[in-house]
């Protein structure tokens, strides 16, 4: 299981935080879903346009709220993230 620092630091992005010889703040990236695992079944949350996170989980549709919720329903869940999904900001 992911730690409650880890979720909070998969948030944000900042490629040169993982290369050297790029400049900070040059390549950064915003988290916009990520698909968790859980026993044999898999979910994902995702952040929609209303800036408010959701959860897909097979035929249902669950309001999240903001990335803390997703964190806490990750923690209490005991979810693992398996593939996150990121979007380049403009800088």
């Amino acid at each position: 299981m992911l730690l409650k620092t880890q979720l909070v630091y998969l948030q944000k992005l900042d490629l040169a935080d993982l290369y050297l010889g790029i400049r900070h703040g040059r390549f950064m990236y915003h988290i916009r879903s990520m698909v968790c695992y859980y026993g044999q079944h898999y979910m994902a949350f995702v952040i929609m346009s209303d800036s408010l996170w959701y959860m897909f989980d097979d035929a249902n549709i669950l309001h999240i709220g903001h990335w803390s919720d997703v964190i806490t329903k990750c923690e209490l869940g005991r979810t693992q993230a398996s593939v996150l999904f990121y979007e380049q900001l403009q800088v």
